[in-house]
């Protein structure tokens, strides 16, 4: 077991690296980035005011070291503000 495996739980708080985004963080080498948008329909047809940026990292020391991403659409009614962002997304 190495470093990143002792991280998969701890969820940290990682706002102040991105400025524009309502909030970030990041778990391993995993982050999510909530960030506000301008309404847009969503695939099921519903109106969302959310994106959320997944990424995920070559090195969890290294937020720059990102392999990829992908994002989803939400409403603000699907998010529990005080809870993890983690807590409300199956990233698997």
């Amino acid at each position: 077991m190495d470093e990143n495996d002792l991280m998969l739980d701890i969820v940290i708080d990682i706002s102040d690296e991105f400025p524009i985004a309502i909030k970030a963080e990041q778990s391993g080498k995993n982050i999510l980035i909530l960030r506000n948008i301008n309404p847009m329909k969503r695939a099921d047809g519903k109106m969302a005011t959310y994106s959320l940026e997944h990424q995920w990292l070559r090195d969890s020391g290294d937020i720059t070291s990102v392999l990829g991403n992908d994002y989803s659409y939400w409403q603000k009614k699907e998010l529990n503000w005080k809870e993890s962002l983690f807590n409300q997304v199956n990233l698997f």
